[in-house]
């Protein structure tokens, strides 16, 4: 309502257990009138609505870049100083224009460019298997009736554009569900987890007749390691020194997240979806919330920071203090 977007998607999920603690979508109904409301209400967004990250997708590509040795700790790129000429006269932008930034800072700071040339460093091949690795172009599993998979192109169509583009979160498509499970894997010491619903179904006599209360591992997308570091010294630093700085640092916690701010194709047409996905606490993961607003009005504000980065904020406070986890910052 404050930026009189189009729609709006929010889940939070338990990144140790692969828990679903919370799923909303705006417009949303009354479940028990169902039927009288119009059906833009009706969907579970979360699941059902697929789009471009754009730089939210930027952790999943740099991470692997790190676990896979294209990338070292404190390496030096230069970004050009806000504009990349490729080859076939594209050129790359920055929104803010930097000369040399660590492979570090080329995250937190959200540099389209050090991205691209992460891209040329590990390759469409390489790409392509991380970003099925994180669980993107396959449905979750919720068992949520409308559930999609996303889309992620077959490789063969993967041409060079795409070495610049997906490593900036353009030409896939994503859930809301599987973006907050894959930010998830990297708070999870890189083990990608399916999202559970039910904790357990529970007959009239006490008896578990079903028991949903153990993770369900998907598999170990990147090396331990460098997950535990990568959360910490590169998404750590969004909301202290990066795109969320002033935004998204919560109130008594540590906490660690990437911004978002997605052209809506055709990218001409000046509409954006605005998103952020954090977590809390740095050191150990308690929560991941992801928040993604669709066409918020450009005149009131359209940065992924600054539209998604304060209601992350206000939610994962308030779960903090209401599940009880002990402050760890002044």
């Amino acid at each position: 309502a404050n930026f009189n977007a189009e729609s709006a998607l929010g889940v939070v999920v338990d990144p140790a257990t692969g828990a679903v603690l919370a799923m909303a979508s705006v417009p949303t109904c009354d479940p028990n009138a169902f039927g009288a409301a119009p059906p833009d209400a009706r969907r579970n967004r979360p699941v059902t609505d697929m789009f471009e990250p754009g730089s939210i997708f930027k952790p999943f590509i740099a991470s692997a870049a790190f676990s896979d040795g294209a990338v070292r700790w404190g390496e030096i790129f230069n970004c050009h100083n806000g504009a990349y000429p490729c080859r076939r006269g594209r050129v790359l932008h920055d929104s803010h224009p930097y000369g040399e930034l660590t492979a570090e800072a080329v995250v937190y700071k959200s540099s389209n460019i050090g991205m691209a040339q992460m891209g040329e460093r590990l390759g469409n091949e390489r790409m392509y298997r991380i970003v099925r690795a994180f669980g993107f172009g396959s449905p979750t599993g919720t068992g949520l009736p409308g559930e999609v998979a996303g889309q992620v192109n077959p490789l063969r169509q993967w041409r060079q554009d795409s070495t610049w583009s997906v490593p900036m979160g353009q030409e896939v498509a994503v859930t809301g569900m599987q973006m907050v499970m894959a930010f998830s894997a990297l708070a999870n010491d890189g083990v990608l987890l399916q999202p559970r619903l039910v904790h357990a179904v529970v007959a009239p006599d006490g008896q578990i007749v079903a028991d949903g209360s153990r993770p369900i591992a998907v598999g170990q997308v990147i090396d331990p390691q460098v997950a535990r570091r990568f959360v910490q010294e590169v998404l750590g630093k969004v909301p202290t020194d990066g795109t969320g700085r002033n935004l998204a640092a919560l109130d008594g916690w540590t906490s660690f997240g990437k911004t978002g701010t997605a052209q809506i194709a055709p990218y001409s047409s000046g509409q954006f979806t605005a998103s952020y996905i954090g977590g809390a606490l740095l050191n150990e993961p308690r929560l991941v919330c992801l928040i993604s607003v669709r066409k918020p009005d450009k005149s009131i504000g359209y940065y992924g920071g600054s539209v998604a980065g304060p209601p992350v904020k206000s939610v994962l406070e308030r779960s903090l203090a209401y599940l009880g986890v002990p402050r760890d910052c002044p």
